[in-house]
């Protein structure tokens, strides 16, 4: 019976040691940095690094307050999409409702009635960039603008 523990304790150990040396091929990069668009701190979203060239998973991380860290990229060229959408404050009342609609239309905004929920849009300048990350920790800031008027 002993034996048995023995061996099932080896077989166990001898599988960690096997994934923790041949899993992720080697060295992982720590990313982290701020993201920002317009200028402006991007206050809730999320960022996803791509493999360039399509093989392997995504990894990504929450952005907040402008903020963000990924850990355990395999280096490599990765793809980075940057996702925000706003924070819509609701009425927690009808009548609180609304007083925020007779606001709004009284100064020809209906933008607060209806938000869009993306606030970056996917051609945004500098999202979808190409980055190259190499094994170890870095910092990799990511400055977004409004996409480029296209000309007809």
């Amino acid at each position: 019976m002993h034996s048995v523990r023995s061996f099932a304790a080896a077989a166990v150990l001898t599988a960690a040691a096997a994934c923790l040396s041949g899993c992720g091929g080697g060295s992982t990069a720590t990313v982290s940095g701020a993201v920002t668009y317009e200028g402006q701190p991007v206050g809730d979203g999320y960022i996803t690094f791509t493999p360039a060239d399509g093989k392997g998973q995504d990894a990504g991380a929450k952005i907040a307050d402008g903020r963000y860290t990924v850990i355990g990229l395999p280096p490599g060229p990765k793809v980075v999409k940057v996702m925000a959408v706003k924070k819509v404050n609701f009425a927690s009342t009808s009548a609180e409702m609304q007083q925020k609609a007779a606001v709004a239309r009284k100064g020809g905004d209906h933008g607060g009635l209806v938000d869009p929920a993306d606030t970056i849009p996917n051609d945004a300048e500098g999202n979808n960039a190409t980055v190259e990350l190499t094994a170890g920790n870095q910092t990799r800031d990511f400055n977004l603008k409004k996409p480029a008027k296209k000309g007809r």
